[in-house]
């Protein structure tokens, strides 16, 4: 029973003694400078605000942004002869996703891509189930965005009527 205890010792400290050997010096002379800008994105449809986001992006990586909701619905409820009722529950998501990649150079130039899904209606499937009916548009810009100023991306369905995405580099 002791050399159990002993070995689940040894193994359970190996990693923390691995780590503490490690330089601390290393780390210090491999790091980087890393630019880093602000970036505030803003999303209205028909005129009401869907997300208001201030988000640092570092220069040359990739920021993901995400304002999203999960719905449950009812999928499925089908009653059986014994008198109890078996309901089927799903989810679906609503929101933005964006991601965000400043230029490793100087932040002046961003990809921006992201999706945006809304609700429109709940239908059905071919097994009485109910399916949600989601409106996803999608875009990927590449936009010339100095500090101070903001670039507007407008879109419009006839589903979910005008779309705009601003987005504001502080």
């Amino acid at each position: 029973m002791l050399k159990k205890l002993l070995v689940l010792a040894v193994l359970a400290g190996f990693p923390f003694t691995a780590w503490s050997t490690t330089p601390a010096h290393d780390a210090v002379a491999h790091q980087k400078s890393i630019k880093t800008n602000m970036y505030t994105i803003k999303v209205t449809q028909q005129g009401k605000l869907l997300a208001d986001d201030t988000v640092a992006a570092a220069n040359g990586y990739v920021t993901p942004i995400e304002s999203e909701s999960q719905v449950s619905y009812v999928s499925r409820s089908t009653k059986h002869k014994n008198g109890v009722t078996e309901i089927t529950s799903g989810v679906y998501k609503t929101g933005e996703d964006f991601i965000l990649t400043p230029s490793e150079s100087n932040g002046n130039t961003v990809d921006f891509s992201g999706t945006v899904r809304n609700f429109v209606k709940m239908g059905h499937g071919f097994d009485h189930r109910n399916i949600p009916v989601i409106n996803t548009q999608t875009f990927k810009q590449t936009l010339y965005l100095p500090k101070g100023k903001t670039m507007v991306i407008n879109s419009w369905s006839k589903v979910d009527g005008a779309l705009s995405i601003a987005i504001t580099r502080e």
